[in-house]
């Protein structure tokens, strides 16, 4: 056997098929986009800009925050789960660790 286990009377028979027939044209392939990539469109959920004066928008392949890429980082906090006076700390906590977008949970029993 070869390293990609294919056995040596298998191989052999390929390479001598490969030398018995004529060489093909080669294969080219186009890569240049049949169309432009359209540019940065409105989510469409309203207004796209924070208080703070940041936009987020969105193209074809990602969101973009400010013109640039943005891959978002999503946690989860349980405020339930923590007494009022610990909250900031925990999302500062978050937000050094690199978190960027927090979702939380308003629970049925409370």
């Amino acid at each position: 056997m070869t390293p990609y286990g294919i056995s040596a009377r298998l191989l052999a028979a390929l390479l001598l098929l490969a030398r018995t027939h004529a060489p093909a044209d080669p294969l080219t392939i186009d890569l240049t986009p049949a169309l432009p990539a359209p540019g940065p469109v409105e989510l469409g959920q309203g207004e796209t800009k924070s208080p703070d004066g940041h936009t987020l928008t969105a193209d074809n392949r990602s969101l973009l925050l400010d013109g640039k890429r943005f891959i978002p980082v999503v946690g989860e906090f349980h405020y339930s789960r923590y007494p009022a006076n610990e909250w900031r700390d925990e999302l500062l906590k978050m937000k050094a660790g690199g978190i960027t977008v927090v979702s939380c949970y308003v629970f049925w029993i409370h």
